[in-house]
C-alpha cells in the first residue's frame, strides 16, 4: 500500500533542459515524496545503463532512467550511490504530469521511506513518456555531452481568479435568496390583508342583501369562508421556519447521510443522489425565473401580464377589478355556484359533448379533455408558469446531459481533463457543464433561502454553532480519531470508502475552473457553505425591512392615541399597502433604529470566505478542504450578536419581533375593521 505524502512537501516541478544546441526546453514534472527538494542547479544528465535505472549510473552527473523494474526508491538509490544530484524517471503514460489524475512518486512501504529518506540528496522527478522520448533524442543527438538539466518548484499565485468568481457567485445566491425571502414575506402580509377586505366587503353585501336576520342565519356559510381564506393563505404561506428541534436535530441527520453516503456511495448510489438533486434542482429553478423573470422583469418592470390558455368558459380568471365587481354585485350567486364540484361540472360538460359526437373515438377524445381540465382547473394553464416550467426542464436536462459527456471523458483518459483535450468540442462540453452546474446551483439555493428562515436570532445561535462543530468534526477531527482520509471530503470528492467507481463529484457544490494556475482542476464551494449563513442574511434582511416599514409608519400615522385612531380610519377599500402602514402605526415601532444588520452580516462573510481561501492556501489541518463554516460562523453570527448588543436591540433579535411583520385577523368593531 502507498503511504500518504507530507502534505507540506511540494509536488509539482518544472524540468528545464537544454540541448545540444544550447537551445532550452521546459517539461511538466511530477516532484517524488522522497529526497531533497528543488531548486537544483543545472548538471549534465546521461541515459541510465541499463535504462531501467535500477543499476548506479555514471559519478555525479544526472540519470534519466524508464520506468519499471524496481520501484522509485531503488532507483534513487542507484543514482545516490553514483554521487548523482538529479534523477529524472520517464513515465510510461503521456498524460500530462500536473493535470493527468493521480500522479504521484512515492514508496510502497513504510520501511522504504524510513530506509532512504532521511540519507538521500538526489532530486527526483517524473516526466510523461512523450517529454522522456525528447530528452532522450536530445541526449542521443548530442551524444551526451552537451545536454544539462535543471529542476525549479512550481509556483502558482497564492489566490486564483476563480476564487473571486466563487465569491461573486456566493454573494449573488444571498442577495437573490434573502431578497425573495423579503418579498415572500411582504407579500404574505399585503396577501392576509386582501383576504380580510375580501372577507369583510362580503359581509357587508350579505347584510345590505339579506339583512341582518339572515346574515345570522347564514353564520355557518360565513364561517366556511374564512376557513376558505386560510387555506388559502397556507397554500401561500409555503416557507418553513427552522425551531430549535429542528436545528438540533439537522446535525445528526446530516451526520448520519455523510457517513451512510461514505460506506454506500456507489454508481447505484450516486445516480440515485443525481436523479433526486436534479429533479429538486428543476422544480427550485423554475420558481426562480418564475419569480425573478416572470413576475419581477415581466409583470411589474415591463407591465407584461400573464395570461391564460384552455380556459374554461364557465369560469374564466379575471382581473382583480373584475373580481371586486363580482364580489360587490354578485356575493349570492357566487355562494351558489361554489357549492358546485369542478369534477362534476366538467363530467357533464364531457357527457354533453358525448351526446353531440357520433363518433367512438371524438367522445373518449371530449371524455379526456374533460378529465384534463378538472386537473387542470377552470384557470387554465398559465404561460408563463409553463414556459418557465420547459426552461427548467430543458437546462436541468443539458446539464446532466454535458456531466455526464465529462465524467465519461475523464474516465476514458484516466482522469485528463476535457479543457486540456485536443477536441475543442470536449472543452466546449466542460464549460457548459460547469456553468450550467453553477446556474442551477444558485438558483437551488436562493430557492432554499427563500423557502426555509430563521425566525429569530435564538434559533440562529442554536444552528450555526451545530453546523460550525459538525464542519469541523468531519474535516478535522474525525481523521486525527480514525486515521485516513476525512470523510466530508471523500463523500464531496464522489469517492467515499472506496474510489473503485468513477462518477465524479457530488453536484451539491458550485465549482469553478482555476483561472490562473497552471495545475487546471477546480475551485470548489459547498451549497451548505452559502445556504447556512445565507439564514442569517435573510434574517436579517427581513429585519431592516420592517424597521423601515415600521419607522416610514411612524413618520406618516405616528401621534398620541393612534392605536384607536388609525384602526377606526381603516376601510375595506383602502390601498392594501396604506392599510399595512396603519396597522405597523398601530401597532408601535419595535425597540432599535433603522440602521441595517444586513450589510454588516453580508460584508462579514466576505471576511470569513477570504479566510477559507487563505485557509486553503496554507494547507490548514493538512486536508485537501476546509471547512468553511470554521470561519463563517464566527464572522457573520458574531458581528450580527455584536452589533446587537451595542446597539441595545438584542432582546427585539432574540425573540423575532424585530424581524416579524402582522399577523392579520378581521373583527368587528363599531363597524370598523381592527385588527
Amino acid at each position: 500500500m502507498r503511504t500518504a505524502a507530507d502534505p507540506s512537501r511540494p509536488v509539482y516541478a518544472y524540468l528545464t533542459y537544454v540541448d545540444g544546441d544550447g537551445e532550452s526546453h521546459t517539461e511538466e514534472a511530477v516532484l517524488a515524496s522522497f529526497g531533497a527538494v528543488p531548486p537544483q542547479d543545472a548538471v549534465r544528465v546521461s541515459l541510465a545503463k541499463p535504462f531501467d535505472g535500477c543499476q548506479p549510473a555514471e559519478e555525479h552527473r544526472g540519470v534519466l532512467a524508464g520506468r519499471g523494474n524496481c520501484t522509485f526508491l531503488q532507483k534513487a538509490l542507484a543514482a545516490e550511490s553514483a554521487s548523482a544530484p538529479l534523477l529524472v524517471v520517464a513515465s510510461n503514460v503521456s498524460l500530462p504530469a500536473w493535470r493527468g489524475g493521480a500522479w504521484s512518486m512515492g514508496c510502497t512501504s513504510v520501511e522504504q521511506v524510513t530506509m532512504g529518506s532521511s540519507n538521500l540528496s538526489v532530486v527526483a522527478v517524473m516526466v510523461p513518456q512523450d517529454a522522456g522520448a525528447r530528452i532522450r533524442d536530445a541526449l542521443r543527438d548530442a551524444k551526451e555531452a552537451n545536454v544539462t538539466a535543471s529542476v525549479a518548484l512550481l509556483k502558482s499565485p497564492f489566490v486564483d481568479g476563480s476564487a473571486f468568481v466563487l465569491l461573486f457567485l456566493a454573494l449573488a445566491t444571498l442577495g437573490l435568496g434573502s431578497a425573495w425571502s423579503r418579498a415572500e414575506d411582504y407579500g404574505l402580509c399585503i396577501h392576509r390583508i386582501n383576504a380580510a377586505q375580501r372577507r369583510r366587503r362580503l359581509r357587508e353585501e350579505r347584510r345590505r342583501r339579506l339583512g341582518a336576520a339572515a346574515s345570522r342565519r347564514r353564520g355557518e356559510g360565513s364561517e366556511e369562508g374564512e376557513s376558505e381564506d386560510e387555506d388559502d393563505d397556507e397554500q401561500y404561506n409555503t416557507s418553513l421556519e427552522v425551531t430549535p428541534r429542528t436545528a438540533a436535530c439537522f446535525v445528526v441527520f446530516a451526520s448520519t447521510m455523510l457517513v451512510t453516503l461514505y460506506f454506500l456511495i456507489s454508481d447505484v448510489m450516486y445516480a440515485v443522489v443525481l436523479a433526486f438533486f436534479a429533479i429538486a434542482a428543476a422544480i427550485a429553478f423554475a420558481a426562480f425565473l418564475r419569480f425573478f423573470v416572470g413576475s419581477l422583469l415581466f409583470e411589474r418592470a415591463l407591465g407584461i401580464e400573464d395570461w391564460h390558455v384552455w380556459v374554461s368558459q364557465d369560469d374564466t380568471p379575471s382581473s382583480p377589478q373584475a373580481e371586486r365587481k363580482d364580489e360587490d354585485g354578485n356575493a349570492a350567486e357566487e355562494d351558489e355556484s361554489a357549492e358546485a364540484s369542478e369534477e362534476v361540472q366538467a363530467l357533464l360538460q364531457s357527457l354533453g359533448k358525448q351526446n353531440e359526437d357520433s363518433t367512438q373515438g371524438k367522445r373518449w377524445s371530449e371524455m379526456a379533455q374533460g378529465w384534463a381540465r378538472s386537473f387542470v382547473g377552470p384557470a387554465g394553464i398559465s404561460v408563463m408558469d409553463a414556459t418557465c416550467a420547459v426552461l427548467a426542464i430543458g437546462t436541468t436536462v443539458a446539464w446532466l446531459v454535458c456531466r455526464s459527456t465529462v465524467v465519461a471523458h475523464s474516465d476514458a483518459t484516466g482522469g485528463l481533463a476535457p479543457a486540456y483535450a485536443s477536441d475543442p468540442t470536449m472543452c466546449a462540453v466542460e464549460a457548459a457543464a460547469w456553468v450550467l452546474q453553477d446556474l442551477v446551483g444558485v438558483s437551488f439555493m436562493a430557492h432554499v433561502l427563500r423557502g426555509i428562515r430563521l425566525p429569530n436570532l435564538k434559533v440562529a445561535c442554536i444552528l450555526l454553532p451545530c453546523c460550525f462543530l459538525y464542519d469541523v468534526f468531519w474535516v478535522f477531527i474525525q481523521p486525527l480519531l480514525l486515521g485516513g482520509k476525512s470523510v466530508m471530503v471523500s463523500v464531496a470528492t464522489g469517492q467515499g470508502r472506496s474510489s473503485s467507481h468513477a462518477s465524479g463529484t457530488l453536484p451539491m457544490l458550485l465549482t469553478v475552473p482555476r483561472l490562473n494556475s497552471p495545475l487546471g482542476g477546480y475551485s470548489l464551494l459547498g451549497y451548505g457553505d452559502v445556504v447556512l449563513p445565507g439564514l442569517l442574511i435573510a434574517f436579517t434582511l427581513r429585519r431592516d425591512l420592517w424597521a423601515r416599514l415600521r419607522a416610514s409608519a411612524e413618520r406618516r400615522f405616528g401621534g398620541a392615541g393612534r392605536a384607536e385612531h388609525q384602526l377606526t380610519e381603516i376601510g375595506v377599500d383602502d390601498p392594501p399597502k396604506d392599510v399595512l402602514l396603519r396597522l405597523l402605526a398601530a401597532q408601535g415601532t419595535a425597540s432599535g433604529g433603522t440602521r441595517s444588520y444586513a450589510i454588516p452580516c453580508v460584508a462579514a462573510y466576505v471576511m470569513g470566505l477570504a479566510l477559507t481561501f487563505i485557509a486553503l492556501k496554507l494547507n490548514v489541518g493538512g486536508q485537501r478542504g476546509q471547512p468553511a463554516l470554521l470561519y463563517l460562523v464566527p464572522s457573520t453570527l458574531g458581528v450580527v450578536s455584536f452589533e446587537a448588543i451595542r446597539r441595545g436591540e438584542w432582546r427585539g433579535l432574540w425573540s423575532g419581533d424585530a424581524a416579524r411583520g402582522i399577523v392579520i385577523k378581521l373583527k368587528e368593531r363599531h363597524n370598523a375593521a381592527s385588527v
